[in-house]
């Protein structure tokens, strides 16, 4: 047989050989054989998560801008700082660039292409859940305040103590603001202090939320009436609401100009001087 033959069979097995060499060290040592030292019963994505970001360590340089920019609607992500999530970012795409690259040595080609496809999307994806958890959180904060307000007002009012009162009101419905007062009953009973419990809600989605729980701090310091208190800031957020609904209604008629100006003016002309461009036409 022509040699050319057993040289391409030589460089088929060592190829084949390098490819499973690499495999089995940099894809099953460090993800299949590191992922499973996890209990995946408690939680498989905050197992990943874990995973992925203790890689990150060795990410010193990360993208300032970007970090000012995340900050803006990051609230939490299995207890990673901002910074920590775009390590844990940064450290997801280098892992993709390891998978696209051990699939580029199978089928020998290196889709660059795709993995930078890949990487956008996975950033731009990550960043959008995280905008829209912000926007959740903060249309949740807003339609179910006043209510629990009112009742931790109302729960005051009938001679309930604020941690009791707090409480009935966390458990009338299972929404994210409700939730977020359930954790503040639970750091309670487990020993923290009102005033620090108060300190870690986590009022960044919503500035009623924050003004409600500063106000409620200083009564407690100061040994203020709590049911006069609660009821004033109701009423203080009830009124600039309102303000801002009747703000809202005097910007319509400006934002409606511009539709009328493009759609129904150019066909209430057109109804207009069609008649007369008819009549140019026919009698000339």
């Amino acid at each position: 047989m022509n040699i050319n033959f057993y040289i391409s069979v030589i460089l088929n097995i060592v190829y084949v050989l390098l490819v499973t060499y690499i495999l089995y060290k940099y894809v099953y040592i460090n993800i299949v054989n590191d992922l499973f030292l996890y209990d995946f019963k408690t939680d498989i994505r905050k197992a990943f998560v874990d995973y992925v970001f203790h890689r990150s360590n060795w990410i010193k340089k990360i993208p300032k801008g970007y970090v000012e920019f995340l900050d803006k609607y990051y609230i939490e992500f299995y207890n990673l700082t901002v910074k920590e999530f775009v390590r844990f970012q940064l450290q997801l795409i280098c892992i993709l660039a390891q998978l696209f690259l051990f699939l580029g040595l199978l089928l020998k080609t290196l889709p660059i292409l795709l993995f930078i496809i890949t990487s956008i999307m996975i950033i731009a994806l990550m960043d959008l859940k995280i905008i829209r958890d912000y926007n959740l959180r903060s249309s949740s904060f807003s339609t179910n305040l006043i209510g629990f307000i009112d009742t931790v007002s109302l729960c005051l009012s009938s001679g309930m103590d604020i941690i009791s009162a707090f409480s009935e009101a966390s458990h009338q419905k299972d929404s994210l603001l409700h939730k977020e007062f359930l954790n503040f009953i639970k750091r309670i009973q487990l020993g923290v202090s009102i005033k620090d419990s108060f300190s870690l809600v986590n009022t960044k989605s919503s500035d009623e939320v924050s003004y409600f729980i500063t106000t409620i701090s200083y009564a407690i310091e100061t040994g203020s009436d709590l049911s006069e208190t609660i009821s004033k800031i109701s009423d203080d957020i009830k009124n600039e609401r309102m303000q801002g609904l009747e703000n809202l209604a005097g910007e319509i008629s400006v934002k409606m100009l511009f539709p009328m100006l493009l759609c129904i003016f150019p066909s209430v002309v057109s109804l207009l001087i069609s008649p007369m461009i008819i009549d140019w036409f026919v009698n000339g």
